[in-house]
């Protein structure tokens, strides 16, 4: 399966977001965000490619968002 974080400065939000996530049935986790992005508090929210829509809708709530990044075979690549 296809996963993606969504990267934020704030580490209150990153976990608001994960809790928005989780009540609207989105299985969403806390994870470290990777040293080479070199982004945010130090922790993502991870989650499956397919629920990006749902996450979007919860990221407008987060003014500290940095970006959605994809995991791919290379590292992360920035989606959005």
């Amino acid at each position: 399966m296809d996963y993606a974080i969504a990267v934020c400065t704030l580490r209150e939000e990153t976990l608001s977001l994960r809790d928005r996530l989780n009540r609207m049935g989105v299985f969403a986790q806390v994870v470290s965000t990777p040293r080479m992005l070199r982004l945010g508090c130090g922790l993502s929210v991870k989650f499956a490619l397919n629920d990006l829509a749902s996450v979007r809708r919860c990221v407008r709530y987060c003014p500290s968002f940095k970006g959605y990044y994809l995991y791919t075979q290379q590292g992360y690549e920035k989606i959005y």
